[in-house]
């Protein structure tokens, strides 16, 4: 799968977490940076494994700090919100 191949409304995977996240916010209101397979809490430099708080993910946030994949309730997926156009 190339990158950033996503489509509003598409199911937002781990891959592409890793690949285009910077960042992301939990229902618990807690910050985490990505880096690689990694969460880290930025106070704490706390390290977690993306995988193991896949479910905890409310909203992830790409290099320019904008909103690209969310969810409403943790039960629900976690879905694109921001179609990347690649340019040249």
């Amino acid at each position: 799968m190339s990158k950033y191949k996503y489509k509003m409304g598409d199911e937002f995977s781990l891959d592409e977490i890793m690949e285009s996240g910077k960042d992301f916010s939990t229902f618990e209101l807690k910050g985490y940076q990505v880096e690689g397979n990694t969460a880290i809490h930025p106070e704490t430099q706390e390290a977690i494994l993306l995988q193991d708080m896949l479910d905890e993910v409310r909203n992830v946030r790409n290099e320019q700090e904008k909103i690209i994949a969310k969810r409403k309730n943790p039960s629900d997926p976690l879905r694109a919100v921001l179609a990347i156009n690649k340019k040249g």
